[in-house]
């Protein structure tokens, strides 16, 4: 039996489902369990956003309970591999493999971890997956949908994701690897970019640190974001879905939300490296604009 692990925040569980969909077309005993005493930020959010539910049978409950053995007492696991229980990690660079959509346990139990974050693992399931993450707004705030028209309305609307927080924390935070990547030096050439390629750009920021991009953005003209908090930070993912264009931040948060965009023309513009020093090829789809910083 295979189980892809679902864990961290929103655009990790989100890859890693999205993997599983791909891998479940292969692979037809194939499960996903949310670990969800990793789930960061929000706590599971598939299931609370896309109705994406963990089943609590006496199966899972099992699985859970193994996984957290096997992740937590490394000494017994050389006894769970002589019982077939076993983990298979995605390797440090986030490198395509498409064996890894077509392996498959022909007795006992793989776990998959790791992040998934190539849309190669996809190939095939597009429709499936923005089918599967489509957010319900119908029941949100009033101010909030009037943003959501403005900024559908806007042709050229470009979407500015600055992530500060979590990144800027010095070890042994779990993000301070991916900090230096998405610099001021990224956010001004990417400006410089877009105003190259489209006429009289409208950006909408959204950020963990907004007096930041005020104080550094304070020659374009700039929407500011700042009614998404806590359980509601996924509404920025979707407002980043409406917008026609984007500049991103290395984080996987902004990555969905240029992905799931609807407009075939889009640009979008990422910093050249996902985690700082680190050659990391897959990550970006190859259509998007790769800027690195100076």
């Amino acid at each position: 039996m295979d189980i892809v692990l679902i864990f961290n925040g929103l655009g990790n569980q989100m890859s890693q489902y999205a993997f599983f969909l791909s891998k479940k077309k292969h692979i037809k005993k194939c499960r996903y369990l949310y670990f969800t005493s990793s789930c960061s930020h929000n706590g599971s959010e598939l299931d609370k956003l896309f109705h994406i539910k963990f089943p609590r049978t006496l199966l899972n409950r099992f699985l859970y309970k193994v996984y957290s053995l096997y992740d937590g007492i490394p000494k017994l696991r050389k006894f769970f591999h002589l019982i077939g229980i076993k983990c298979i990690r995605e390797n440090k660079k986030y490198t395509y493999e498409r064996n890894m959509l077509l392996k498959h346990t022909k007795w006992g139990i793989t776990f998959y971890v790791g992040g998934w974050h190539s849309e190669k693992y996809f190939s095939g399931c597009e429709k499936d997956i923005k089918e599967t993450f489509k957010f319900d707004v119908e029941n949100e705030d009033e101010t909030f949908r009037h943003l959501a028209k403005i900024v559908s309305s806007n042709t050229n609307s470009v979407s500015v994701h600055v992530r500060r927080g979590d990144y800027l924390k010095s070890s042994p935070s779990d993000y301070y690897q991916f900090a230096g990547v998405a610099t001021e030096e990224y956010y001004q050439q990417a400006f410089q970019k877009i105003e190259s390629i489209i006429d009289d750009p409208t950006y909408f920021v959204f950020s963990d640190d907004i007096a930041w991009c005020q104080k550094h953005f304070e020659d374009k003209r700039c929407y500011y974001v700042d009614i998404n908090k806590g359980e509601k930070s996924w509404r920025d993912m979707y407002l980043m879905s409406l917008c026609h264009h984007h500049i991103n931040a290395n984080s996987t948060f902004s990555w969905w939300g240029a992905w799931l965009c609807r407009y075939n023309d889009m640009i979008t513009i990422c910093p050249e490296e996902f985690i700082k020093g680190v050659n990391i090829k897959d990550v970006y789809p190859a259509t998007w604009i790769r800027l690195k910083s100076k």
